[in-house]
């Protein structure tokens, strides 16, 4: 096959060429020509045009219809505290390839995202004011969501970024398609730290700050931080005050409604369908193979 050169391929080169280091650089500093991730901007160009639009495919999870009333559930027991929810960190396979990621029990009990949706989200329940028409209507919390935004072709994140850029993963769900799938408000999780740290104090009329400690050390320590600059700084207190809301979040999944009855249900029809299907194809093997015939004589044989 023929190479093709386009004129924006030569455009690129002589770019290249331009900003190149020239003979008079010394031999020691040559070693620095080489990157594994470069960074010039025909480079960056390069790999951030060309490429079609692909939207992720995105429609309500049939367990966001379920969500408001767990959460609603929760903020009840915790009436004026913010309560912060992570999904958690992919753990790594090997150098930069991650086990499939699935998020913290409580995270997707509170949100219905399940595998693979969303490594490193937060959702965080703010209290709301007690003078506001959600306090009227009888709600103790607004629920917000924090992702990461969409890295697709439109940033350098696309090719830079192994754990979200859409050139390694593929498209993923941004913040309009998490609110869509979940129901619940997305925003960036660069303004995580500002939304956590908002009206926090001891006085009275602040806000407390509970969390999911286990999920992930960051944002925990994040929230450690955010109340030893506000006056939360008993460590113990913090542990335990987490630890109630880990204990209800843990009680609360002890009663099932309807949706995850009707998942169980499918479950076990299909474990059911499984085993007789199973269960029959064994049967025929072994009464196929159970006994073999040798030199006229039988012979039995053994299957594991």
């Amino acid at each position: 096959m023929n190479e093709v050169i386009t004129d924006k391929d030569k455009e690129y080169e002589a770019m290249e060429q331009s900003s190149a280091p020239g003979p008079d650089q010394a031999m020691s500093d040559r070693v620095n020509n080489r990157s594994l991730r470069p960074r010039s901007e025909a480079f960056k160009e390069f790999m951030t045009t060309g490429w079609d639009d692909n939207e992720p495919v995105i429609e309500p999870l049939e367990s966001s219809h379920y969500i408001q009333a767990r959460l609603d559930t929760l903020g009840k027991a915790f009436p004026g505290e913010r309560i912060v929810i992570p999904a958690g960190q992919p753990k790594a396979r090997n150098n930069d390839c991650d086990y499939a990621f699935r998020p913290d029990t409580t995270f997707s009990y509170y949100t219905g995202l399940g595998e693979d949706y969303e490594a490193g989200a937060v959702l965080v329940l703010n209290p709301v004011d007690p003078d506001s028409p959600e306090a009227a209507a009888g709600k103790t919390h607004v629920p917000e969501l924090f992702v990461a935004p969409r890295a697709n072709h439109y940033t350098q994140d696309f090719f830079m970024n192994a754990h979200y850029g859409e050139y390694w993963v593929g498209p993923r769900a941004g913040l309009q398609e998490m609110t869509a799938m979940t129901g619940i408000e997305t925003n960036d999780i660069a303004q995580l730290a500002d939304a956590l740290s908002k009206d926090v104090g001891s006085e009275a009329g602040a806000v407390r700050v509970r969390v999911i400690r286990e999920a992930d050390p960051q944002i925990t320590e994040m929230v450690e931080d955010i109340r030893e600059a506000n006056g939360f700084a008993d460590p113990d207190g913090n542990t335990h005050a987490d630890d109630k809301l880990h204990e209800f979040a843990a009680e609360a999944r002890m009663c099932k409604d309807e949706y995850e009855i009707r998942e169980m249900r499918k479950a076990r029809c299909r474990n059911q369908a499984w085993f007789r299907q199973y269960s029959a194809q064994a049967a025929v093997v072994a009464r196929q193979a159970s006994f073999g015939t040798y030199a006229g004589r039988r012979v039995q044989c053994h299957f594991p």
